[in-house]
């Protein structure tokens, strides 16, 4: 028998399964994330403002608070000169001024007025410079006493004073010098070689050796002369050939011409030991001149040229 299928059966949807337990859906994980800092604000720089009534002074700034290099401020005045904030120790430095120093605190965006006023030295700064090798290591010496050896640099109390200048084998030099409160003098020092002694020598030891003969001849002149005198004494006879005549005139002239020599001679050596051949040595002596100085200057409102005289 066949059995014969109907559309209905043939569609029929398969059995649904039955229902199970139902899982919960899963919520996504949450990141937290760590709330940022905020942005520091920009260091803002110090200003520092320096004015003086010194001139030819220059100012330095020394970090205290961190290791860093000395600031080089330069001449003064000092507009607006910008730095960070901090301690420093502000330094004055310049001739005929003692040594200033201060120390300072900068604010950031604040501008620090500061006056500096070194003191004046009581004295004059003097400078000896030697301008060559040959002349270092020379002896000065003032108003007879040892002052320094070349090159030094020393006080001076103000008024007149003598120096003089002394190395073996150089030309010596003397020369005054006056001075000043707060003056600063540099002087260069050339000493040229002394003039060499040589020739004074070799004549010296030939005016020597010709004194030495004149008197020999002088005194066997002398002799032969008292030796005729003592035979008159004793009545004794010689005849114009006896030789010790022309022999004690011989002695005699010789005598007389080497005791011309030796003057001679002796002359010569006095203008060898005190000739003084080439170039003498000299000094060249000044004070710190008028000069303008011309830098450029920038502050926290504008910039400009400032001019500064320096003597």
């Amino acid at each position: 028998m066949v059995v014969g299928l109907t559309p209905a059966t043939a569609s029929a949807a398969p059995p649904e399964p039955e229902p199970g337990p139902v899982e919960p859906a899963l919520d996504p994980p949450t990141v937290e994330l760590e709330p940022r800092p905020p942005s520091p604000e920009p260091e803002r720089p110090a200003s520092l403002k320096i004015t003086t009534s010194a001139v030819s002074i220059v100012l330095r700034a020394e970090p205290l608070d961190r290791a860093q290099a000395v600031i080089e401020l330069g001449v003064p005045p000092v507009v607006g000169a910008p730095l960070s904030p901090g301690r420093y120790r502000v330094t004055a430095e310049g001739p005929g001024y003692r040594p200033w120093s201060r120390e300072v605190e900068l604010i950031a965006g604040e501008t620090l007025n500061l006056q500096v006023e070194p003191e004046l030295i009581e004295g004059a700064r003097l400078e000896l410079r030697a301008t060559d090798e040959a002349s270092v290591g020379a002896a000065v010496s003032l108003d007879g006493a040892l002052l320094c050896v070349l090159p030094c640099s020393e006080e001076l109390e103000p008024g007149a004073h003598q120096l003089e200048v002394r190395k073996r084998r150089s030309k010596g030099l003397s020369f005054g010098v006056e001075v000043a409160q707060a003056d600063e003098i540099v002087i260069d020092l050339t000493l040229a070689p002394a003039t060499s002694r040589a020739p004074a020598i070799v004549t010296g030891a030939i005016a020597l050796s010709s004194l030495t003969a004149a008197i020999v001849f002088t005194v066997r002149s002398d002799q032969t002369r008292r030796s005729l005198a003592s035979d008159l004494q004793s009545y004794g006879q010689y005849d114009r050939d006896d030789r010790r005549i022309d022999n004690g005139r011989r002695d005699a002239v010789i005598g007389g011409v080497m005791y011309g020599v030796t003057a001679a001679v002796g002359a010569l050596t006095l203008y060898y030991l005190l000739r003084q051949s080439g170039p003498p040595s000299s000094a060249d002596k000044r004070r710190r001149s008028l000069a303008w100085q011309l830098a450029p200057s920038l502050g926290p409102t504008g910039g400009g040229l400032v001019g500064v005289v320096e003597f």
